[in-house]
């Protein structure tokens, strides 16, 4: 008994006979509804399919039910339909068009002109991969199973198909004129393939489709030249054609069958989960959310293998379009992380849009489906910090150098560099590897370097100055140590240093609870330094926990104070910077939001060596991360010894 299954669609008698023709040991079936089928078998590359086939009659409605009724009975792993269209765009009498997409191209709304609100049936897929690749396929193998070898060889297309009630005989109709105009990609128009597709799309368990047609009129009338065939014997031609062609897909298509018989496709998101989500949009949130979820496909596939794989981006107007799209893909991790952006949408939107209530069953779809983050694994012992700060003298590009080791016990070592080492930051690799080297040998079991900085020097990528490592060359940080910047000035604000330490803890407590998309709504991005709007965006005790600035610190003197004081007082523990002008801040702003996860900030070393991984597709990003539960005790915060440089 062949375990692979298969349905074959039909409209018209001479369509039927097409298929039959090819199938062996084809016998009569009767459906407890009274519907006459038949089956036979179909053999290739060593596979055997039952393969049951039907004639529907004519019209999508009629498709849609009869092919509900054809799956329930048979139970297939694939179902197509099978059949003759007329040719719109590019093809000749004979050649065979396999849909990538169905355009229903009668749904619109009857204005005083008809304006188009488009919806799509989209073929499965892996099937729409077999048919390019035999297209591609030099052998073309599919010729090969034609009864005769037609004068005129035959060319097989994969594109677009539209389908609607209308019978078009000419391009003097109105609705030729109205397909050239709205579906212009169509290569074909029939009248089932929409109904076909969209009733198994809306199943719970979905099979694979695709509508296959062989072309038997042209609309421009050149099949009406006198040395054509009479229309009966172009319809004859155009279904074996069209069946010879998705044998051929058949047999080598590979559905999810195992050894001992047939397996129901695992779906990651069930048809049920689908409505919850998308009865939650209306088509006016179309063009918001569909941009969302192309970037969502665009990070995983790139976007050649989007415009390749998944077209239909450009044409998305309506939920339902958006919803086969995700359907089809049906990849769980995509869904929760473009749900998750939505939501976020909604909260904050961008581009002058308006503020949007999050509906209650689209939160709790996310709430149900994002993943848990993974508890921190215990440490038996914490690892060991070196905390480096550089103090401005009154040169201010020279700094004195203070290091000491926390070895995460509570235990701190304090005396690992001479109370006068200091070094000039115009050239600081030969002076600072001289001083770090010594500290790290002293310091036993470091692991994170955390430079205490000023304000002024926050514009030194520290990740690329050079140390000695062992007996070798001086290699920069970022090669081997994980380093992180935090700010000298905040511990010696006066009256304000308690108080301020208090803020910054409980936005770490904040940080450290939050999921992946809380920390994303409570960050701010800025491209425009307007310290003003940054100063009423951020005032002092705001909710904001990450500044994402999507430009360079400012060259001027004054602007860096502004800047720095609007951060300091705002209280913000987490902020982002470029040393130098971007060239993409889109780039820059979706690298930042791949390091906001909630487990990375569970400690400062875990987050640096997230950062140290990061350093290839993150070069010039600075980073300030402010910790108010370890402090240098070299630096006297409390007293103000730390002085700022002369202006």
């Amino acid at each position: 008994m062949p375990h692979l299954r298969a349905v074959i669609l039909t409209a018209i008698s001479t369509e039927f006979k097409a298929v039959r023709a090819l199938l062996t040991n084809s016998q009569r079936v009767k459906h407890p509804e009274g519907n006459i089928y038949e089956q036979g078998t179909f053999t290739a590359n060593q596979r055997t399919w039952a393969i049951g086939i039907a004639e529907i009659g004519k019209g999508d409605p009629t498709a849609a039910s009869q092919t509900e009724r054809a799956i329930t009975f048979f139970k297939p792993h694939v179902i197509l339909f099978v059949g003759v269209a007329g040719g719109m765009k590019d093809v000749k009498l004979g050649d065979v068009v396999a849909s990538t997409k169905i355009y229903g191209y009668e749904s619109g709304k009857a204005a005083e002109t008809f304006k188009t609100r488009p919806e799509i049936g989209l073929s499965s897929f892996a099937l729409e991969e077999e048919a390019k690749a035999e297209v591609r396929s030099d052998a073309q193998a599919w010729l090969k199973r034609l009864a005769n070898t037609p004068d005129v060889v035959p060319r097989a297309w994969v594109g677009p198909i539209a389908a609607g009630e209308k019978v078009i005989s000419s391009k003097k109709s109105s609705v030729y004129r109205f397909l050239k105009a709205e579906y212009s990609d169509s290569l074909a128009v029939e009248m089932e393939g929409y109904g076909f597709l969209q009733t198994v799309q809306k199943r719970q368990q979905p099979v694979s489709a695709m509508v296959v047609r062989g072309i038997s009129d042209l609309i421009d009338g050149k099949n009406d030249d006198p040395n054509q065939p009479p229309e009966d014997v172009r319809q004859a031609t155009a279904s074996h054609h069209a069946s010879a062609f998705a044998f051929q897909i058949l047999a080598n298509f590979e559905p999810n069958v195992g050894l001992l018989g047939s397996q129901t496709p695992t779906y990651q998101v069930a048809a049920d989960s689908w409505e919850q989500v998308f009865s939650s949009f209306s088509d006016s949130d179309v063009p918001r959310v569909a941009p969302l979820c192309r970037q969502i496909f665009e990070e995983v596939l790139t976007a050649e293998k989007v415009a390749f794989a998944y077209p239909e981006f450009a044409q998305l107007e309506t939920v339902q379009g958006l919803k086969q799209l995700l359907t089809r893909a049906d990849d769980l991790s995509l869904a929760v992380t473009w749900i998750g952006r939505v939501i976020e949408e909604f909260k904050y939107p961008s581009d002058g849009a308006e503020v949007r209530p999050v509906p209650a069953k689209l939160q709790a779809w996310y709430d149900d489906h994002r993943p848990v983050e993974p508890e921190p694994e215990p440490q038996e012992k914490s690892p060991g910090y070196l905390l480096v700060t550089l103090e401005p003298k009154d040169d201010e590009d020279t700094v004195a150098i203070r290091a000491e080791f926390d070895d995460g016990t509570g235990h701190v070592t304090t005396d690992l560099l001479p109370p006068d080492a200091q070094c000039s930051l115009d050239d600081p690799n030969d002076t600072l590897s001289k001083h770090l080297s010594v500290a790290v040998g002293k310091a036993k079991g470091v692991k994170t370097i955390e430079f205490f900085l000023s304000w002024r020097h926050f514009d030194r990528p520290v990740h690329e100055w050079k140390v000695k490592a062992g007996l070798g060359k001086p290699k920069e940080l970022k090669q081997f140590r994980n380093t992180v910047v935090r700010s000298l000035d905040r511990l010696i604000l006066e009256d304000f240093s308690d108080e301020w330490l208090e803020c910054l803890q409980n936005k770490l407590i904040r940080l450290r609870k939050c999921c992946d998309q809380e920390l994303l709504t409570l960050s701010h991005p800025v491209t425009d330094l307007d310290f003003e709007a940054l100063a009423e965006d951020l005032p002092e005790g705001c909710d904001t926990l990450i500044l994402k600035l999507l430009t360079a610190l400012p060259d001027d003197h004054e602007d860096l104070e502004q800047l720095m004081a609007t951060v300091l007082w705002s209280g913000i523990p987490l902020w982002f910077w470029s040393y130098g002008a971007p060239a993409d801040t889109t780039k820059l702003l979706d690298h930042i939001d791949t390091l906001l996860r909630a487990s990375y900030l569970k400690d400062s070393a875990t987050f640096a060596e997230v950062i140290r991984k990061e350093r290839t597709r993150l070069p010039d990003l600075g980073l300030l991360c402010d910790c108010p539960h370890r402090l240098p005790v070299l630096v006297d915060w409390k007293n103000g010894r730390l002085r700022q440089p002369t202006a």
